[in-house]
């Protein structure tokens, strides 16, 4: 919290230790994150402020909201060329400490020249947000492991939706303000503040729905935008099918890169021949379980392991198979779980109730927990291994407002689109849709790996295109 005299609502959070508050139009006021910011993880070079934004841009004159700020300034002052905004994704991941950490990715060449500015949305972490316990993990009870898949679906669900709207109450005006439109108001009242004319901006996962709804209403601001692992237009919680239907499809590449090497691995020498030993693996498991953990839902995960652990789960999946103990290399990784691209960890509930709240406000849908679980019966029966275990999007169930959808629209500043070839949280499908709706070139990674971009070589040409504005429609390794 802030040690001054400021009132802070009950249902809000600040958690900058000075105040630092100026008006937009005043200036803003930077001092070190680590001497003003609680519990501060980043870097000791990154400086922190805060700015006002309007609660509501319809009435622009009323309640205000705090919004934290970060700065790492450009390493080579005499050659600034201006400002990136970033955003990591989520919604909801930390965008304070973002600049930092990526000073020291692929980046770096571009931080030489710009200042990495971050912020933490409406709703998160240092800036105003609604507190919401009730969603913690450990606050949430569990069904009974007894129940039925559907009794512990529908109860859970419940449970979950009764809770989100509890805090969605605690403050409906804030809650309902949390939209992607208006976080990209929010992004342009920081442009203002910082004294820029134009910024350029870096996004990953929800972070190219901002940017692209930053750049469709504000694109006359934008230098240059560079978006890696695109949602769908829109919100991407209408698209959920589009996730299992890549993760089935990474399970079918899984099946031709095995028949390939049968030799080693013994499961067939075709796809189809090792799809149904692999199946019929499962079903032995999940009537005999090996060491009381190698069970069905163990092998389907390795089904499902991301190719870098390909060869990992194939040795594990074979051990089983041959009722030998488990692989003493550590076991393969699940894919990413299908979440619109949305999908992180709670931080004491702040976390859930954000990716609800953004997601809600913007897209219809997911409301209804019985046409959840009936759709995700058609998805089971439809995806044998991406949709094996039944359940269903309900997410919205609680959320108390009508949701307000918008699209991204094209626009004509620089802009360079990164997709991923092989990756089933944002599906490459989706970038080729963005790039479709709102212009640009769209570079494709060879890889499966969520928002990789900027931890690769490939990276190096998001630098280059934010120094230059070179862009690129071709391919790089992952």
């Amino acid at each position: 919290m802030f040690k001054s005299a400021a009132v802070v609502l009950a249902v809000s959070a600040v958690p900058f230790t000075t105040a630092v508050v100026s008006p937009p139009a005043q200036g803003l006021q930077w001092q070190q994150c680590a001497k003003i910011a609680e519990g501060w993880t980043g870097g000791a070079t990154s400086e922190c402020t805060t700015v006002r934004v309007p609660l509501d841009y319809d009435h622009p004159e009323g309640r205000q909201l705090t919004l934290a700020l970060s700065r790492v300034r450009a390493s080579d002052p005499v050659h600034r060329r201006g400002v990136v905004l970033v955003n990591p994704g989520g919604p909801g991941e930390q965008g304070t400490t973002f600049p930092d950490d990526l000073a020291g990715s692929e980046l770096a060449a571009a931080a030489r020249t710009h200042d990495l500015i971050g912020f933490d949305i409406r709703g998160t972490d240092y800036s105003d947000k609604i507190l919401c316990p009730e969603l913690d993990p450990v606050n949430v009870p569990r069904p009974p492991a007894g129940d039925s898949a559907e009794q512990r679906f529908k109860a859970q669900a419940t449970t979950v939706a009764d809770r989100l709207r509890t805090c969605a109450t605690k403050d409906p005006e804030l809650a309902r303000s949390m939209t992607t439109a208006n976080i990209a108001r929010d992004l342009d009242t920081i442009r203002r503040a910082l004294g820029e004319e134009k910024i350029s901006y870096f996004g990953n996962s929800w972070g190219t729905a901002l940017g692209a709804t930053y750049r469709g209403l504000f694109d006359t601001h934008v230098d240059r935008m560079l978006l890696d692992s695109e949602l769908a237009p829109g919100q991407a919680v209408a698209h959920a099918d589009d996730q299992t239907a890549a993760s089935e499809a990474h399970f079918d590449d899984f099946t031709r890169w095995l028949a390939e090497r049968d030799a080693t691995f013994g499961f067939g020498g075709t796809a189809a021949t090792v799809s149904r030993n692999l199946l019929a693996l499962r079903g032995r498991l999940a009537d005999q379980p090996l060491d009381g953990d190698r069970d069905d839902q163990w092998a389907n995960a390795r089904f499902l392991a991301p190719m870098a652990d390909w060869v990992t789960a194939a040795d594990a999946l074979v051990a089983a198979r041959d009722g030998k103990p488990a692989t003493t290399t550590a076991a393969a990784s699940p894919a990413e779980p299908v979440g619109n691209g949305f999908d992180v960890g709670y931080r004491d509930g702040e976390i859930g109730f954000v990716l609800a709240a953004v997601n809600c406000n913007d897209a219809a849908g997911a409301r209804d927990i019985d046409q959840a679980w009936a759709h995700g019966l058609e998805l089971t029966a439809r995806y044998p291994v991406a949709g094996y275990q039944p359940g269903g999007d309900a997410r919205c169930a609680g959320w108390p407002f009508t949701a307000r959808p918008t699209q991204p629209v094209r626009g004509r500043s620089p802009l360079q689109l990164v997709g991923h070839a092989f990756e089933t949280n944002t599906p490459f499908p989706w970038a080729r849709e963005m790039q479709a709706k709102i212009g640009g070139s769209l570079l494709t990674v060879e890889d499966d790996v969520h928002s990789s971009f900027v931890r690769i070589p490939c990276g190096a040409q998001g630098s280059r295109f934010l120094e230059t504005g070179a862009t690129s429609n071709g391919t790089c390794a992952g």
